[in-house]
């Protein structure tokens, strides 16, 4: 089994929404959960920014600017 810096690559391991932390998808639907959460939550979606070392990271714009400027 591979991983990566983020820890485990098994695709059924759950992982947090950024939108609504109820929310628990794998890491195999992952990618398209972030996107159906992006259009329901747009107002919070405008509040996160995509990390450019890994697309599924959402992190904070404060955040953002101060690790990334």
């Amino acid at each position: 089994m591979l991983s990566d810096e983020f820890g485990s690559a098994d695709p059924e391991e759950r992982m947090t929404c950024p939108y609504n932390p109820a929310h628990d998808p794998t890491r195999k639907r992952l990618a398209v959960h972030l996107q159906k959460c992006r259009k329901q939550y747009p107002a919070l979606a405008k509040q996160l920014k995509t990390c450019p070392n890994n697309i599924q990271h959402l992190i904070p714009q404060a955040e953002y600017e101060v690790c990334y400027s």
